[in-house]
């Protein structure tokens, strides 16, 4: 992934294993202020920690997109389509974005996002 992210082929530079404040991410782009993060073998055991860690980056404004080591090994276009679409969101894949990371870091019980436009139900 570091050699497609280093050769700017998604038109903005990343930073590898870059310290934010306390903490080192995999990979950072200032432009978009977009942490990247591999979850793999070294995350397990971690959970709690990534999540606290991600949460005091997200409240001073960081975004994140975490990804499983297996998906970037073996589907990485898939990823890197995902990174795209994140760098120019539809209306419908920001609710969804938000929606994911709802239900992904709360109790993990069925959720309801609401917006003024379309309410997106996930799991």
């Amino acid at each position: 992934m570091w050699k497609e992210l280093r050769a700017k082929k998604l038109g903005v530079q990343f930073l590898r294993q870059r310290p934010i404040g306390n903490y080192v991410v995999d990979f950072y782009c200032h432009r978009l202020n977009l942490v990247i993060e591999i979850d793999g073998v070294s995350h397990d055991g971690r959970i709690e920690e990534d999540i606290a860690r991600q949460n005091e980056l997200e409240s001073k404004g960081v975004q994140f997109l975490r990804f499983a080591d297996v998906d970037v090994r073996y589907n990485l276009d898939s990823v890197l389509r995902e990174i795209k679409e994140f760098k120019n969101p539809s209306p419908y894949r920001v609710l969804l974005t938000e929606a994911v990371h709802f239900s992904l870091f709360a109790d993990k019980t069925l959720k309801v996002l609401q917006s003024s436009k379309c309410s997106l139900l996930t799991l």
